[in-house]
């Protein structure tokens, strides 16, 4: 196996069709891993021929084609896992919506009405698949919307989006300090539940063989 760090495989891992193996987080005394056995079938030479040509293709390999891929976390910050036997998309982030608590923040005032609703469907729009209720944490659709008031102490993703709405509406605002960026940690997102938040990640990629009888183009 060669260890790499996450950036050099996070296109090529993300649609995985994977088994789950293993996991081992934050124990004492044990290197911390996530681990899955998966054959990479989008890169099987025929496969990426039938694509080339638009002909039809099914994959045949058994599990004798399976291989271990593990990913290393260093210095992980926060988990959510759960019970599962398949892991069938994953996907490593350097930007977020789990890494805004991270994130440098930032106060808006305003002076002038907000269309908070509006405001609250432009964000929901930038992310779409986010829950609302994780931006509701930070903007509140309750709150008075009548000036003068203070959006929130936003992080500087919801920062950003939310002046750039409000300056194409011509809102008058304060902002007593611009947020900055800092360095964050990445997090690796497992069918969109699941996550680990972590300062880096390694992975270790197996060599999968790609046997002609393993795929068909019809």
């Amino acid at each position: 196996m060669a260890r790499v760090n996450f950036r050099h495989i996070k296109d090529r891992f993300t649609h995985i069709d994977a088994t789950f193996v293993s996991c081992a987080v934050g124990c004492d005394g044990v290197t911390s891993h996530y681990t899955v056995s998966l054959y990479p079938w989008w890169e099987h030479p025929a496969y990426l021929d039938a694509i080339k040509n638009n002909r039809p293709w099914r994959c045949t390999a058994s599990e004798a084609a399976q291989k271990e891929l593990t990913v290393y976390p260093h210095s992980i910050r926060e988990v959510r896992l759960s019970r599962r036997s398949q892991v069938i998309e994953w996907g490593f982030f350097k930007n977020h919506p789990l890494l805004w608590q991270y994130e440098d923040s930032g106060q808006i005032y305003y002076n002038s009405a907000v269309p908070l609703r509006q405001l609250l469907e432009a964000l929901r729009d930038t992310w779409p698949g986010v829950p609302m209720e994780r931006i509701y944490s930070w903007v509140d659709p309750l709150q008075d919307d009548r000036p003068p008031s203070c959006l929130g102490t936003l992080p500087m993703s919801l920062f950003r989006a939310a002046k750039a709405f409000l300056v194409r509406c011509g809102v008058d605002m304060f902002i007593p300090k611009e947020p900055t960026a800092r360095e964050l940690p990445s997090v690796l997102v497992i069918d969109g539940e699941d996550y680990i938040i972590a300062s880096d990640f390694e992975v270790d990629v197996p060599q999968w063989e790609h046997r002609g009888e393993w795929f068909h183009c019809d």
